[in-house]
């Protein structure tokens, strides 16, 4: 998983915070962790040359967004809640023809 995460260049003009926050989210949509701990955050830490404390404060933001859930002794994995409602199919409305807006929709799955 920190392959994904060597793809970072962090720029010196925003926060390495800011920036290794807005990939994890990227990556914690796009699924790539689902049910696998993050990397933890020292070899985080090594792989994109930062301080461990940079990558902690990340992590416990994470915790704060409900991203991600801290188990003890396991690390740190994206939130059960984040997993499920990103898991489910996205529901569609369209209306059905000759039927006013206003009292008939029809739901579709995609």
């Amino acid at each position: 998983m920190i392959n994904f995460l060597m793809d970072i260049e962090l720029h010196r003009n925003s926060s390495y915070q800011k920036q290794i926050k807005a990939k994890l989210i990227e990556l914690i949509k796009g699924n790539a962790f689902a049910n696998n701990p993050l990397p933890s955050g020292r070899k985080m830490a090594e792989q994109l040359k930062v301080s461990r404390n940079t990558v902690v404060a990340v992590y416990e933001s994470l915790v704060d967004d409900s991203y991600l859930v801290a188990r003890t002794r396991s690390g740190f994995y994206v939130h059960p809640d984040f997993l499920m409602v990103h898991s489910m199919p996205k529901l569609v409305q369209t209306s059905q023809q000759g039927v006013s807006n206003s009292h008939h929709q029809n739901l579709q799955i995609s």
